[in-house]
């Protein structure tokens, strides 16, 4: 079923009774709203006779709208492969539902709009998945009002910008977070910035990282991690390495706060003008840790330092 178009609801099916399959394509249907495949009104469910053939691909749309905490069941009574039901909505995903038995299909937040909204809750969060960004999708925030703390958990996040934008940090911090990373190889990745912080972009908040990498993300100022508005960083482990500031400060840009080193490493950034490892406007204490193999094509490839 493909090619179809309505304008209301439906594009492909809408179900308002009893709706079986066992396999087939219902792609490449329209509605009013953008994309609709099989169009499901709230209550209804899809009843699946057999495990889909190899190949088949149904797109689902619900009329509720789901949430992290209400995922909205699209099939009852299956225990099969889920890998043939795509969410019309790129925002969600399918994924099968947590103790029901036998297992339930459900509509439910995409990994990064899941990590968004537990961001925004406040509290301890743990990975267990790589988080990838899709192209239509934000940053993360963390609210001024809020406190995290981010597991990295050997896992990665990653904003996947190829290009500069002016939202283009990976994760935006109002409040107070904490990155540690009780794995191997956790990584904060892929930010892309038309302004300061391509990996964590501080403003009036307080960034403490006692693990996991910062790495890979590109900004004008900061590609690391960039302090505005009394901004606190307080760096006791992990790393901040292979950043690329167009501009200045390829690691660790201080334009107003303090940033206290006391273990970790800043190592192979790079920044066009000044300040290939930390840029400073304002305050930075180092106890310990190393900064060592970054570059600058103009002044200070370690440090540059125009304040305290």
């Amino acid at each position: 079923i493909t090619g179809n178009t309505s304008y209301y609801d439906g594009g492909g099916v809408i179900n308002f009774n009893t709706f079986n399959i066992s396999g087939g394509t219902i792609t490449g249907n329209t509605a009013e709203d953008g994309t609709e495949n099989v169009y499901l009104p709230s209550g209804k469910t899809i009843t699946v006779e057999s495990t889909p053939a190899a190949g088949s691909e149904i797109g689902v749309t619900t009329e509720g709208i789901p949430t992290a905490d209400s995922p909205i069941d699209i099939t009852t009574d299956y225990n099969g492969d889920a890998s043939c039901f795509k969410s019309d909505n790129t925002a969600y995903t399918v994924i099968k539902a947590e103790g029901n038995t036998p297992a339930q299909l459900s509509v439910a937040l995409s990994p990064w709009k899941q990590l968004q909204a537990d961001m925004a809750a406040g509290g301890s969060i743990t990975l267990t998945q790589n988080v990838t960004a899709e192209a239509d999708d934000t940053a993360l925030v963390v609210p001024e009002d809020k406190t995290v703390t981010l597991d990295l958990n050997g896992y990665t996040i990653d904003r996947a910008l190829t290009a500069p934008a002016e939202d283009g940090s990976v994760i935006f911090n109002y409040g107070t977070l904490t990155i540690k990373d009780s794995g191997t190889g956790g990584k904060i990745t892929g930010g892309n910035n038309n302004g300061g912080g391509g990996g964590v972009y501080n403003t009036g908040a307080t960034l403490n990282m006692s693990g996991g990498t910062i790495s890979g993300n590109k900004a004008e100022f900061g590609a690391g991690v960039a302090l505005y508005l009394k901004s606190t960083f307080n760096m006791s482990g992990g790393a901040i390495s292979g950043n690329t500031a167009f501009t200045n400060a390829g690691g660790v840009h201080i334009a107003s706060g303090t940033f206290n080193m006391s273990g970790g490493t800043i190592t192979g950034n790079t920044s066009y003008y000044d300040g290939g490892g930390v840029l400073n406007y304002d305050t930075f204490n180092m106890s310990d840790g190393n900064i060592t193999g970054n570059t600058s094509y103009y002044d200070g490839g370690g440090v540059i330092n125009f304040n305290t």
